[in-house]
C-alpha cells in the first residue's frame, strides 16, 4: 500500500472511531444552510484568497477572517458579487462554503473537473494549486457551539455568513470609499467596476487621500 493510500486509511479509521469529533456540526443543520443559502449570489463584505484545496483556507469566525495555511493572492474582492455553491460539513467544528464567481462557472467547473488528473508527487502543489486557484475558492467558518445544541449552531453560522456576505442589506457609499482607499493599487476602471463608483469619483477619493498625507 502506498503513503497516499495508507493515509486515507488512516484518516477513514480516525472518522470511525470519532464520528461525533469528525462531524461537530449537526448533518441537519448543514442541511438546512445548504437549501437556504447555497445556490445564491451574494456581494463579499471581505477579501478572499484563492485556495489549493489542502491547506490554504480563508478562515471566518467571530474575530473577523484570517488565512490559514500559505497566502494566496486575492481571487474575490470586497463588495464583488459572487456565487455560493455549496454548504458542506467540513469536519471539527467547520463549516466549508464553495465560492464560485457565478452560477455558470459553477456549472462549467463541476463539468470538468472529474477530467482533471490529480497530480501527485512534486508537481501536486503547483499543478492542483494554480487549477483550483483559477476555479474558485473556499471558506470555513469556525463554529463554537456544540452538536448537542443545533439551534446555537445555526445561529452560530448565520451570524457568521452575515459577517461575510450582504445578506440583509447592500453597502453604501462609506462602504464603497473604504474600499477605495483600502485597496489604491488596484486600476480605477476596476475600482469603479467593483464598487459601481464613477471613474472620476474614485480618481477624486484617491486625489483627496494623497493630499491628507502629511509631507
Amino acid at each position: 500500500m502506498g503513503t497516499a493510500a495508507r493515509l486515507v486509511t488512516m484518516a477513514l479509521g480516525l472518522l470511525a472511531l470519532f464520528p461525533q469529533a469528525a462531524l461537530a456540526v449537526k448533518r441537519g443543520v448543514v442541511r438546512d444552510l445548504q437549501s437556504e443559502y447555497a445556490g445564491h449570489t451574494y456581494q463579499l463584505r471581505m477579501d478572499l484568497r484563492g485556495t489549493d484545496y489542502f491547506a490554504a483556507f480563508n478562515v471566518v469566525n467571530e474575530q473577523g477572517i484570517h488565512y490559514r495555511g500559505r497566502e494566496l493572492p486575492i481571487i474575490f474582492y470586497q463588495l464583488e458579487t459572487v456565487y455560493l455553491d455549496r454548504v458542506s460539513n467540513e469536519g471539527g467544528k467547520e463549516v466549508r462554503l464553495t465560492i464560485y464567481r457565478s452560477r455558470n462557472d459553477a456549472r462549467q467547473i463541476r463539468g470538468s473537473v472529474p477530467a482533471a488528473p490529480l497530480p501527485v508527487g512534486p508537481d501536486r502543489d503547483t499543478t492542483l494549486g494554480n487549477f483550483a486557484r483559477d476555479l474558485s475558492t473556499n471558506v470555513l467558518l469556525e463554529v463554537r457551539a456544540g452538536k448537542d445544541d443545533p439551534d446555537a449552531q445555526r445561529s452560530e453560522i448565520t451570524a457568521l455568513l452575515e459577517r461575510l456576505f450582504y445578506l440583509k442589506e447592500t453597502p453604501g457609499y462609506k462602504e464603497k470609499e473604504e474600499f477605495v482607499l483600502s485597496h489604491p493599487d488596484l486600476p480605477i476602471p476596476r475600482l469603479a467596476a467593483i464598487t459601481g463608483l464613477a471613474e472620476d469619483l474614485v480618481n477624486g477619493i484617491l486625489k483627496r487621500r494623497e493630499a491628507a498625507k502629511p509631507w
